[in-house]
């Protein structure tokens, strides 16, 4: 019953849609008082042994709210020069995003361990991340949103413009070490 379900959404969901409509999906996981937790990443290329890897997760899904939504990239955002923007990722074939959200707090750590698991299975396929799809991941996730010139570029921008660093409740970029910025 359950394979008929998801066959059923996803024969409903595998379409072309206006760029809004993706978010219609997920409105659900937004509604106040909902936690929620997420894993995205980058594939270079969408092989069998991924798309293998992403559907064996599907079935170890128990909350009632949760997902493996592949984004096919390309079209307009392809056709802009990784340098001429932050989002350098452009040349990416796909993007995995795994989520889930509850509303009660005795089923986080159960939550989070399913998203946990699928994002460890599905990892070796990807490169890079979305930097808005970012939870509280640590330094080397933030630099695995960009690539090293861009991030250079940004430590610099941030240095210039944000030397004291006060602008860093996000998915934070350290100004440029100054010394370094001098040598360079």
């Amino acid at each position: 019953m359950l394979a008929k379900r998801l066959v059923l959404l996803f024969a409903d969901l595998l379409s072309p849609m206006p760029y809004g409509a993706m978010f219609e999906i997920t409105r659900e996981g937004g509604v106040r008082g909902r936690s929620h937790h997420t894993r995205s990443m980058f594939l270079q290329t969408v092989e069998d042994e991924a798309l293998r890897a992403m559907v064996e997760q599907v079935p170890t899904m128990e909350a009632p709210i949760a997902m493996l939504q592949l984004r096919i990239l390309g079209g307009a955002m392809s056709r802009v020069a990784e340098d001429e923007t932050a989002f350098a990722h452009r040349d990416k074939a796909a993007m995995l995003t795994i989520t889930t959200s509850w509303m009660d707090p005795g089923e986080r750590d159960e939550r989070h361990a399913w998203v946990e698991r699928a994002w460890q299975v599905i990892r070796p396929y990807a490169s890079g991340v979305y930097v808005n799809f970012l939870s509280d991941e640590g330094e080397d996730r933030v630099r695995e949103a960009y690539k090293p010139a861009t991030y250079a570029r940004l430590e610099a921008l941030k240095l210039r413009y944000d030397p004291a660093n006060l602008f860093r409740l996000n998915q934070n970029i350290k100004p440029a070490d100054a010394e370094e910025e001098r040598a360079a």
